[in-house]
């Protein structure tokens, strides 16, 4: 095996060539729904991939960015070790951030931290097990999949089936502060609540004003109060519309809900609270209804997984790095691996911040440093996966 010091210097020696992928990948605008951009992109990683003698397939999408599997000659149907990153971002095609800018030792863009980076982190690592001669021996499995940001509608079972298969898992989503990776996440539930009413004029409501929006203002309140209820339980309702003119009562409104649940056991009893509050009508002549438009569960930080953390603390002692690891409120693909009873560790991108805005950044000396990682990370797990 290859020694740490050494892991980090060839890192180090690749890390503009690094930040070159990089800015050729972040100037293609892939916003989930930009199909077109996605693919691009998956072009790109296709060919870096297939350079260092990984089989990849592709999984055609219609709608969405085509989904992509790399393999090594020695992967098989069970003790995988998976590696997983997405493609998309959430800044539409028409964004002003569309630029790409490595300056005073960060790098600043669209998807630099979420992820685009982490797949660079990735793909260089496997560049130096290959280097090494240690790749094709290697039972490993690499996916970048075009949902993520959306739910991962699509790729969600082929991130199942590939867990199934699999000893460990890394992610890569944006390290944390300090360069912490991700041993549990607080899952989550995307819903939408609908409430219908009785049309009329605003000047003549009658007895009952049977107004969809005066409902959804009682339920918004409701719902809201049901923050705190558990430790690390939070609902928000983000969105909500309805009605047509001042004039006219609403017979319609709607209100988009996101929650997150702190574990898998509470879940039955929050969503069953949310549901009771849902069905109760405190306007007469309204009715509401509540649908699950996505969601991800719980990932508990379990002993697996913190054994996976010591396996990577070693390894960063190796680098002469200190490790730590967190519980995050945010979800990611990881959550869908850990429900399949797959150890898995999370975080392992570039450490940066400010995702989803026009202040996203990485430190840009930190993909370097999560390369030699992740390289020495999957070295060891290939020779003890568990």
């Amino acid at each position: 095996m290859f020694s740490g010091q050494y892991a980090l210097d060839w890192a180090n020696k690749h890390l503009d060539e690094m930040t070159r992928l990089l800015e050729e990948v972040v100037l293609i605008n892939s916003h989930t729904a930009n199909k077109a951009g996605v693919d691009a992109v998956g072009r790109v990683f296709q060919r870096e991939l297939a350079a260092i003698g990984l089989e990849v397939a592709k999984a055609p999408q219609p709608e969405h960015g085509d989904l992509l599997t790399a393999s090594t000659k020695a992967a098989g149907d069970s003790g995988n070790i998976l590696l997983c990153g997405h493609m998309d971002t959430v800044f539409p095609v028409d964004s002003d951030f569309n630029w790409f800018r490595s300056e005073n030792g960060k790098c600043f863009g669209p998807g630099v931290a979420d992820m685009k980076g982490g797949l660079v982190v990735a793909l260089f690592a496997l560049k130096l097990l290959n280097e090494q001669g240690l790749l094709a021996d290697t039972p490993l499995r690499f996916l970048l999949n075009s949902d993520e940001e959306t739910g991962s509608p699509i790729s969600a079972p082929v991130i199942k089936g590939l867990a199934d298969q699999s000893a460990a898992a890394l992610v890569f989503e944006c390290g944390g502060e300090g360069g912490r990776v991700v041993t549990g996440r607080k899952g989550k539930l995307g819903l939408m609540l609908t409430i219908k009413g009785q049309a009329g004029h605003a000047g003549y409501p009658g007895a009952v004003k049977s107004s969809a929006l005066l409902e959804l203002a009682h339920k918004i309140i409701a719902l809201e109060d049901l923050n705190g209820l558990e430790p690390g339980f939070t609902l928000n309702v983000g969105r909500a519309q309805g009605g047509t003119a001042p004039n006219v009562i609403a017979d319609y409104a709607e209100a988009m809900i996101d929650v997150r649940l702190p574990d898998a056991e509470s879940e039955a009893e929050l969503t069953g609270e949310i549901d009771r509050l849902a069905s109760q009508a405190q306007v007469r002549g309204t009715k509401s209804h509540i649908k699950r438009i996505t969601g991800r569960p719980a990932m508990p930080a379990s002993k697996a997984n913190l054994a996976l953390f010591g396996k990577l603390k070693s390894a960063a002692a190796e680098l002469g790095m200190e490790l730590e690891h967190e519980f995050r409120g945010g979800v990611s693909d990881a959550n869908f691996i850990a429900a399949q009873g797959a150890a898995v560790l999370d975080g392992l991108g570039p450490v940066g911040g400010n995702d989803h805005s026009e202040l996203e950044y990485i430190n840009r000396q930190s993909l370097a440093e999560r390369t030699a990682l992740t390289a020495l990370m999957i070295s060891d797990l290939a020779k003890s996966p568990s």
